[in-house]
């Protein structure tokens, strides 16, 4: 690395985060409009949803954090915005799948 790099945050939590949201979003849908469910299934979408996209976008915040006071370091706004909207898809996308789970084992 030269004398004149700038440090930035990795990108791969938070695309990843959004990799999650966005299959959570998928799950959730197509668990509302399916005629049967799958225990299975929505446990894997909940888990996707509610858990890995808070794990994927903590783990993209606290990379931030650490190299916040570098002096070189470049903030990346839009991976910030990235990171936040899709924990918060990905948790709303995990509560209506863990809606779904709790209704189907009451059954």
């Amino acid at each position: 690395m030269d004398s004149g790099a700038r440090i930035t945050t990795p990108w791969w939590p938070a695309a990843v985060s959004a990799l999650c949201a966005m299959a959570a979003v998928v799950l959730a849908v197509n668990d509302f409009i399916a005629a049967e469910t799958s225990v299975p299934l929505l446990a894997i979408g909940y888990t996707v949803g509610a858990v890995l996209t808070t794990v994927f976008s903590s783990t993209y915040r606290g990379l931030r954090n650490s190299r916040r006071n570098h002096p070189r370091f470049k903030p990346q706004p839009t991976l910030d915005m990235l990171a936040r909207a899709s924990m918060w898809v990905g948790v709303v996308a995990g509560l209506a799948i863990a809606y779904l789970l709790a209704t189907e084992l009451a059954k």
